[in-house]
């Protein structure tokens, strides 16, 4: 994987698009492991790593989100740019794969129903 400078995603688009997926999956999940500290998420290796409180590395993994979350609607934006119409294409897909999930968090599912642990809306950066 090639890793952009200060880049949580890589520049390959779609690891970028799956890495935010798995970013969002963790940050959601976390709360419903039986044990926070010891699960294999995102918080957890920052709080372990950091020595960070579990809500402090929760706001830590959804500012990772959402820089990873902004690289993909810049290269999103780049790509719909590009002169091969597949690549467009890709351009226009990319965003949706981590937005899929949201809506199925949001609407389909129950799994996560606290309302502590939803985002509302995946796509757009939090202005925190």
């Amino acid at each position: 994987m090639t890793r952009l400078a200060g880049s949580y995603c890589s520049a390959v688009p779609a690891s970028c698009s799956g890495r935010a997926t798995g970013f969002f999956n963790d940050i959601l999940s976390f709360t419903s492991e039986p044990e926070p500290r010891l699960a294999l998420t995102l918080p957890a290796v920052l709080a372990y790593h950091n020595d960070y409180s579990l809500e402090e590395a929760v706001t830590a993994a959804r500012k990772i989100l959402d820089l990873c979350i902004t690289e993909i609607m810049d290269l999103s934006n780049r790509l719909q740019n590009h002169q091969d119409e597949n690549i467009r294409f890709l351009g226009k897909a990319l965003p949706y794969v981590p937005h899929g999930l949201a809506r199925w968090q949001q609407l389909d599912t129950k799994r996560y129903a606290d309302a502590s642990r939803s985002v509302t809306n995946p796509i757009e950066p939090s202005s925190s």
